[in-house]
Parts: structure tokens; sequence; C-alpha cells
């Protein structure tokens, strides 16, 4: 890295952070336990077999409808008459040719939303149309900066709930893709890994270059100078290619483009992979009743922080969180017997 990159790396991130602002501070308020968190749970499941083969079957389009119906029933009955309301609209489609990456729920127009479900032709399906209709159910609110932070950890709760449903169902586990959630965090987590330092170093000292790393070393953690540089090539190289992809797709530079694709990128990572750790406390240590009411209230307007909201399902936190997320997930790891290569 020379100085011209270390300074093209600082225009992109301060570009970044004038993003953050106008869209989500939640990642630049909290880098460094965004940071902390995500080495911790690599550290602890590296090593995990979280790549399953799973088996195909043929359930019919109404057999994955009226089970994931069945599911949502048994969650709470209120509400079915919206999942029901999926297939009076025409809002729900399946996938069969395999051009889908994922399923999704996105925006038609003003009134309408498409939830789109890539079919993997297993009991898998039903998890994922179960993710994606807590994410329809919300279409309609007015997002709140809590609604943004935890926009996944509603819809992956219940999809793991959909998994734990099946299964007691007795169906077999071979037509579930159970290890996914995980698969899908670990992925995420390692990459984060591969960039964090000058995010860090960025978002708390105000810039980089060659020499930041003593000041993450001084203050913050260990960290070698050539990890940090490592890092910092490798958040350059992103932002470069997410360049690059810009000026093909418009024909030029478009830093705000610039600034919204990438906002969504790091948003993104951490709305999952927080999702994904409170998803799994909950299953141990709350009510399904709790979740239902944090699901309903978590776009009203007289919330105040992401902390204080949480706590009114009986989450905290502040007390050993991440050490109960992990105790939780390895939990899961045991009563699904995944195995360590």
């Amino acid at each position: 890295m020379t100085k011209n990159d270390y300074k093209e790396l600082d225009e992109y991130l301060n570009l970044l952070g004038l993003a953050f602002q106008k869209y989500d501070d939640f990642f630049v308020e909290n880098i460094i336990k965004i940071h902390d968190d995500n080495e911790e749970f690599l550290i602890h499941y590296y090593g995990y077999e979280f790549e399953q083969t799973i088996c195909e079957n043929n359930l019919t389009f109404d057999e994955v409808f009226n089970l994931a119906r069945e599911i949502i029933e048994n969650i709470n009955p209120k509400y079915v008459p919206i999942f029901d309301n999926l297939l009076d609209t025409g809002e729900l489609d399946f996938n069969y040719s395999g051009e889908l990456e994922d399923s999704f729920c996105n925006e038609v127009n003003n009134v309408h939303y498409s939830v789109d479900i890539n079919r993997r032709f297993n009991y898998t399906d039903i998890c994922s149309l179960i993710h994606e209709f807590f994410h329809y159910i919300k279409k309609t609110q007015n997002l709140t900066v809590v609604g943004n932070v935890l926009k996944e950890f509603f819809s992956i709760y219940f999809e793991n709930f959909s998994i734990d449903y099946l299964v007691k169902k007795g169906i077999p586990i071979s037509e579930i893709d159970y290890t996914s959630r995980l698969k899908l965090t670990f992925a995420r987590t390692d990459n984060f890994e591969c960039i964090g330092l000058p995010l860090v170093c960025f978002f708390t000292f105000g810039s980089t270059n060659n020499e930041s790393y003593i000041m993450l070393k001084k203050y913050l953690f260990e960290v070698t100078k050539k990890d940090y540089q490592h890092q910092c090539n490798s958040l350059l190289d992103y932002f470069r290619r997410k360049r690059r992809k810009i000026e093909s797709e418009f024909g030029q530079y478009n830093s705000q483009q610039l600034q919204v694709e990438c906002c969504n990128d790091f948003s993104q990572y951490y709305q999952y992979f927080y999702g994904t750790l409170l998803a799994f406390y909950a299953r141990s240590y709350c009510q399904v009743e709790d979740i239902i009411y944090l699901n309903d209230h978590v776009n009203d307007s007289n919330i105040n922080t992401v902390i204080d909201f949480l706590k009114k399902g009986h989450i905290d936190m502040n007390d050993a969180f991440l050490e109960k997320c992990i105790q939780s997930i390895d939990q899961y790891i045991n009563d699904y017997n995944i195995k360590q290569r």
C-alpha cells in the first residue's frame, strides 16, 4: 500500500461514513464491538462442518404453502389472514428454474410486494417461505432506526422455529437444510475478518495510513503490521471492484451510487450477523410470545434504542450477550449433531 493507496482508501471510507450518517449509523457507532464479536464467532466455529447434502423430494406448491400456513398458525393465528393474502393477491411466486440465487421479498409498487421463493425441492422451501413472510408483514410499516437494525432477526428466528417444528413433526432431517444459516453467517464473518481492521481504524481514529496499526495496537487490540496492511489492501480492492461495477452499469463513476451500494453491503452484513446471534439467543432464552411482541412493535415510533427495546422481549445485550449466544448456538449444534471437520 502506497501513500496514494491509503489516500484513495480514506476517500472511499469517507464516502461510506457519510452514507452511514444518512442511512444507518449503527455500524459506525458499534464498529469495535462488531469487529470483536465477529472475531470471537469466527474463532469459536472454525472447523465445523456446516456444508450438508440435503435430499430433494416431491413437495408440491400446495404442500409447501399449507405446511407453512400450519406453522404460522402455530406461531400465532393472527398472522394467518396476512399469509393467506399472499395467494389472494398473487404476490407469492415459486421459482423453479434456478435463476434466483436466493429467496426474496421485494416491493413491486406502493401497494403490492413480490415474495419469490427459490425452490430447493425439499422442506427448506417451507423455512424460506416463513423467513420471507416475516419480511412481508413489515413492508407496509414505516421502518424505524431500530426496525432497520433488527430487520433480519425476526425472519431468522421464525425460520429456525420452522426447522424445529418440522423436526418435531417427524420430517426427515435429511430433507431440511438445518445448517444453512450458520454456514452463511460463518462465511460473512470470514469475509469481514479480511477487512475489519481498516474499518475500525478509520471510524475510530479518522484515517488510515501505513502506521495506523500502532494506534490499534496501543488502544484497542493486538494486531500485526502485516495483517493490518493486508486488510487495507483487501478493503481497497473491494471499493475498486465496486467502482468498476458501477462504471460498467452507468457508463461513468457515480459516487452517490457507490455510497448507497457499499452502505447496503455493510448494513446487510451486521443485520444478518446480529440477526443470527439474536435468533439463537431467543431460541434458548425467550418464549415465542416474547418475539411476537417484539415483531409487532419494532417499528413503533416511541422506541429509543435497540438495547432498551430488546429488553421488552427478555433479551439483555448487556448481560454476557455474546457468551449466551454462543452457548445457544452450541446447543443447536448439539441438538442437530453438527460435527467438526
